[in-house]
C-alpha cells in the first residue's frame, strides 16, 4: 500500500512480479529455517549468550569458503581480526565452563545453561 502510494499504480506490476519472488524465495526458505532452528535451540533450553556464541561459528567457515569458492584474497589484518574474534569466543566460553565449576562465583548459571540439547540446533542454523 505504501509503495503504491508513493510510486503509483505503475508499480504494482514490480511488486507482483513472480519471476523476481521465486528469484529471492529460496533465500527466504533458508532464512525461515534458520529462525526455526534457532527457537528450537532457546525452546530446549540453551541461554541466549551460548545461542548467540555458537551462532558466530559460521565466520570462518564462511571465509574459508569464500577463499576458495570465490578467490577472495584476505589481507593479514583480516585473518588478524577473524582469528581475534574466533580467540574471544572461545575464550569467553571456557570462562563461563570455569566460573560454573564455581572457581570465581563471578557468574551465576542456571541449570538451563547446560543443555547440550539446542547446541546442534543453533550449529545448523
Amino acid at each position: 500500500i505504501v509503495t503504491v502510494g508513493l510510486e503509483g499504480t505503475g508499480a504494482c506490476k514490480y511488486i507482483f512480479n513472480v519471476r523476481g519472488l521465486l528469484r529471492v524465495s529460496a533465500m527466504a526458505l533458508l532464512f525461515t529455517v534458520s529462525t526455526g532452528m534457532t527457537a528450537l535451540a532457546w525452546k530446549t533450553g540453551l541461554s541466549p549468550a551460548v545461542n548467540h556464541l555458537l551462532g558466530k561459528l559460521y565466520l570462518p567457515l564462511a571465509a574459508v569458503a569464500s577463499y576458495f569458492a570465490f578467490k577472495r584474497k584476505y589481507g593479514l589484518l583480516e585473518w588478524l581480526s577473524l582469528s581475534m574474534t574466533m580467540l574471544s569466543i572461545a575464550a569467553f566460553m571456557l570462562l563461563r565452563d570455569r566460573c560454573h565449576y564455581n572457581y570465581c562465583h563471578t557468574f551465576k548459571l542456571r541449570g538451563r545453561d547446560a543443555n547440550k540439547l539446542g547446541m546442534p540446533f543453533v550449529l545448523l542454523s
